[in-house]
Formats: C-alpha cells, structure tokens, sequence
C-alpha cells in the first residue's frame, strides 16, 4: 500500500533526487531526459497507457492546493474529457480540508473514494533555496534564488494502484519560484503519461527552464 510521498521525503532529506538513470521493468514503461537545464523522470502502466483517460472522474490533490484548478483545467484541455462531472470535483476541494497535514497517500485515496472520484493525481512541489543545496547539478556557491521540483502520481481509486507517476525539476535556481510550479507540474504530469513534448499545450512548459 502506497505510503506518504516516498518521493517527496528522499528529496527532502537529501535533495539529491535527480533522476538521470532509467531502468525497463516488465510492467511498466520509463522515461527520463535531461535537457535544456530540465530533468524528467517518467513511469507509467502498460494499463494506463491503453485505457482511455476520459472515462476517469479524476480529482487532484496538491501541498499548493493553488496548482489544482489550474492543473484540472489544464488536463481536460490535454485529455477532451468528456465524463467528469464537476459535482465529483467540487466535493473533494470543499472536503480537503478534513485530511491531515500533510496527508497519507491512502488518506487522500479514501477521499476521493467518497466524493465518488476513479483518479486522484497527486502533485508535490517542492521549493528550496539554491544557496543551501551544494549536490551537482544543482551546486551554486553563493547564488541567489530557489530550486524548484515537482513529483506528481496518480492512482486508480479502486485498486490503489498507481497507474503512472512524473518528475521534473529546473536545475537552475530561480527568484520567482512560485511562478514555475504550474508548468512543472503539468511537465511531471505529461511525463508520466507518456505525452510527447511536441504536443501544442506542452511545447512552452518544456522550454520552461531555458529562459
């Protein structure tokens, strides 16, 4: 059973989450790059590549619950849903509020299962100042500025099981932060569905850390 953001607490403790190295299981497909000063990791369900998204209810939750609306806005735009009911939305976001800080994995899942939802996408973000990371590629001896890395996973409610999870990350520090997390977010998100980067609602996100 999925724990609190395994993903998010190695970050933490370490920042040196930067993942540069791929590896093929037989369940699942991978994907990494690292360009332009942007670092992705992907995985994704050969289930969640062949079942059609838009049938899904799917509910997100963020620690920047300011990302939310804005990342659902963004995946009915990407996917052209044609099944999710707003009613199933509304209630997860006016009932977040009764999960713990921060929640358990599980706990934002029996939510979700409530309110009636079939996905919940979880999306972390996390900011840190440049000056007190000093692991490669991130080092900066004395530059101004944050870090900025976003893990977002999403899981079926029934099962519990993930069907795909994303990572991506700017390595270079920026002053404002806060303006990234949006478009690192979907980037984590389109990764670990496995949308190509050419895509129209994609192609900026991804020239995101270039300037």
């Amino acid at each position: 059973m999925p724990s609190r953001g395994n993903v998010l607490h190695t970050f933490l403790c370490s920042f040196k989450a930067v993942v540069l190295v791929c590896t093929v299981s037989g369940l699942a497909l991978e994907s990494c790059s690292h360009q332009s000063g942007l670092v992705l990791s992907g995985f994704h369900t050969t289930e969640a590549a062949v079942e059609a998204p838009q049938t899904l209810q799917v509910v997100i939750w963020s620690n920047h619950p300011e990302v939310e609306q804005p990342l659902l806005q963004w995946l009915d735009q990407l996917q052209r849903p044609v099944g999710n009911n707003d009613l199933v939305r509304r209630a997860f976001m006016e009932q977040r509020r009764t999960l713990p800080w921060p929640p358990h994995d599980l706990e934002i899942l029996q939510l979700a299962r409530q309110v009636g939802a079939d996905e919940v996408l979880i999306a972390e973000i996390i900011i840190k100042p440049a000056c007190s990371v000093t692991w490669y590629p991130h080092r900066r001896d004395g530059e101004a500025g944050d870090l900025v890395y976003v893990a977002a996973r999403a899981f079926a409610v029934d099962t519990q099981a993930m069907r795909w999870s994303g990572t991506a990350e700017c390595t270079k520090p920026v002053i404002e932060a806060d303006k990234l997390a949006i478009p690192l977010a979907r980037i984590a998100v389109a990764t670990g569905m496995g949308r190509s980067a050419d895509e129209p609602l994609l192609q900026r996100d991804f020239r995101i850390c270039s300037g």
